[in-house]
């Protein structure tokens, strides 16, 4: 099996995965919309919430943070400064860039591992004014590691290997 065949798993599988981000993106913002428009409703008209609906906005907040970061990451956005970076030869600019990545790839992975340490403590608090654990928010924080851990992974991977910048992020998902 070439590069080439396992980047074309990698891509269809990451197709897959970005379709469901998506969804889950779009799913937390129309959540959103709706707390904020009942919340709004609730304060002026009618109650509505015998809850704090600012709690569940903050956790929806929190899982669109993260969720909205991969996302952002895995159609190629470059989430730092790089004027002078641009000066710098190209063999210069790809040192940089892979040290970037092992450095990214091992903050996220410890954070990662503190996130699922600090759920083990995060299920006995509960989030005032809500039926819901502090872990709940903290699991947002979870996934967006571990969704991004891989694709910096294959970035770094690629790099390794001489490729070119990822391609395309949104690849046509071939059947």
């Amino acid at each position: 099996m070439s590069f080439d065949d396992v980047e074309r798993i990698v891509l269809k599988v990451s197709g897959y995965v970005a379709r469901i981000v998506d969804l889950l993106i779009a799913v937390v913002v129309g959540a959103l919309l709706v707390l904020v428009t009942s919340q709004f409703i609730d304060r002026n008209y009618v109650t509505l919430w015998y809850d704090s609906p600012e709690e569940y906005v903050k956790i929806g907040l929190v899982w669109l943070c993260f969720l909205g970061f991969v996302r952002a990451s895995a159609t190629g956005e470059t989430i730092r400064i790089t004027f002078a970076q641009d000066m710098l030869s190209p063999g210069i600019q790809r040192i940089i860039a892979i040290l970037l990545d092992v450095l990214l790839l091992v903050v996220v992975a410890f954070l990662a591992w503190k996130s699922w340490i600090m759920i083990q403590t995060a299920r006995m608090q509960i989030i005032l004014g809500t039926d819901l654990t502090l872990d709940v928010p903290v699991f947002g924080m979870l996934a967006g590691f571990g969704l991004l851990v891989p694709l910096v992974f294959w970035r770094l991977v690629r790099a390794l290997a001489g490729r070119p910048h990822m391609p395309d992020a949104h690849p046509v998902i071939e059947d």
